[in-house]
């Protein structure tokens, strides 16, 4: 307790018990909407006593970012005969991200190694959407830009969709890679922000595409016809992308338990078990 001002003091900065709020950001943070917290808001996961302690990423020799609080830099790495490039000390570094995202798009199954990042304690659930705000800028103008400061939802959906959006770009355009692209990004705002808000902004990004890009390229009719832009290129909005929302939706909705239709626990689901589920999950069969 640091008597002259009522305050406690960690040794790297001071916290306001009062109002429990930190008084300075931590002292090792980069480029994170985090300055101000503590662990990331998640003190029964984390815990940092000296105020000091930083996170350390590298990438092995098969593209899994790892943490490990031994490894400072690359000659760490070599002095334990580890087959890798040191990344950051900073989760949120543009170096860490790029290089999660092309480990999950280069996957064979790119939903799993996506998961497993979700899952890595060391990261944090909120991991993408954060890394998202930090590393990426929409840049919006007028109606857009008045919607994304109304709701934050709209934000982040943006943000999410520019940052896989580029994974995808780095790592060359196949169908999986798009279809993984919207599948994730509808996972993510799904788990933030609620599945109505995922399918209202993934429905309104498809129509975004098709009545401002495609229409000003001369492609809108190509577009729903389900052709190729008139320079051979993809369109904008593409009925496979919608599709691609949903399974998104579906992903997310399997991962959280809510098609656990058997209530009962006898290994089987009978037709009334089903159709409770139907109706919980507002007439959305499975």
């Amino acid at each position: 307790m640091d008597e002259e001002t009522g305050n406690y003091y960690y040794g790297a900065r001071y916290y306001d018990p009062k109002w429990s709020v930190w008084l300075s950001v931590d002292p090792l943070v980069e480029q994170t909407m985090e300055a101000y917290t503590y662990v990331s808001n998640n003190p029964v996961r984390y815990t940092d006593p000296t105020g000091m302690s930083k996170n350390d990423w590298y990438k092995d020799k098969s593209g899994t970012v790892v943490y490990d609080e031994s490894i400072k830099d690359q000659s760490d790495l070599d002095k334990a005969g580890i087959e890798g490039t040191y990344l950051h000390e900073d989760k949120f570094n543009k170096k860490v991200l790029d290089a999660i995202g092309a480990d999950i798009m280069k996957s064979k199954d790119g939903y799993g190694t996506f998961l497993s990042y979700y899952e890595n304690e060391n990261l944090g659930s909120n991991y993408f959407i954060d890394a998202a705000k930090i590393n990426y800028n929409s840049n919006a103008e007028g109606f857009m830009a008045s919607i994304t400061s109304n709701f934050n939802s709209v934000a982040d959906g943006i943000l999410v969709s520019m940052m896989t959006h580029d994974w995808v770009d780095t790592q060359g355009w196949t169908e999986n890679r798009n279809s993984l692209e919207h599948n994730l990004g509808m996972f993510l705002i799904a788990d933030k922000h609620g599945e109505k808000a995922a399918l209202s902004i993934g429905w309104g990004n498809e129509w975004r595409g098709l009545l401002i890009n495609d229409r000003q390229s001369g492609n809108m009719m190509n577009a729903l016809t389900g052709r190729r832009a008139n320079n051979g290129a993809g369109t904008a909005f593409e009925w496979s992308d919608i599709s691609n929302n949903y399974k998104g939706l579906v992903k997310w909705r399997t991962y959280k338990g809510f098609y656990k239709a058997d209530t009962n626990n006898d290994g089987k689901v009978s037709i009334e078990e089903n159709s409770r589920l139907r109706l919980r999950m507002g007439g959305i069969d499975e």
